[in-house]
């Protein structure tokens, strides 16, 4: 027996993109379209704007991008960013004019957090319903 698929309101896809060391150009270009599908362009935005620091801070402090994946629904935006870093630390210099990355992560998502992963660590942040996305 197969299995039926999903009503034609529903609205899922997935992103994936290996970026070494850092994001090609048109990421942005390609993914603003998917999340505007999901019909809250606020939640969109706010998706881009976190996405695009985990991808700096994972360039600046994660020794390179590994992959970026993001899956959606209408109801909740998974953003993953995997780097070259088993660690989670900045450079450790504290400078007042930078470093609020992870803050704005905070504001506009539901939760973030991040686990090791092969050769690295896979940092996420979740928009939309929270849900444990522990690894």
């Amino acid at each position: 027996m197969s299995e039926r698929p999903p009503p034609a309101s529903v609205v899922r896809f997935t992103f994936d993109a290996t970026l070494d060391p850092a994001p090609p150009r048109g990421w942005r270009s390609d993914l603003l379209p998917m999340l505007r599908l999901l019909g809250n362009d606020q939640q969109a935005e706010d998706v881009m704007v976190a996405a695009g620091e985990l991808i700096a801070n994972a360039v600046e402090h994660g020794g390179g991008v590994a992959a970026f994946h993001v899956e959606g629904t209408p109801e909740r935006v998974c953003v993953e960013v995997y780097d070259r870093l088993l660690s989670f630390a900045g450079s450790g210099r504290v400078d007042p004019s930078r470093g609020r990355g992870l803050s704005m992560v905070t504001a506009l998502g539901a939760e973030w957090g991040w686990a090791p992963s092969d050769g690295g660590k896979r940092v996420w942040a979740t928009f939309g319903q929270a849900v444990s996305h522990a690894a």
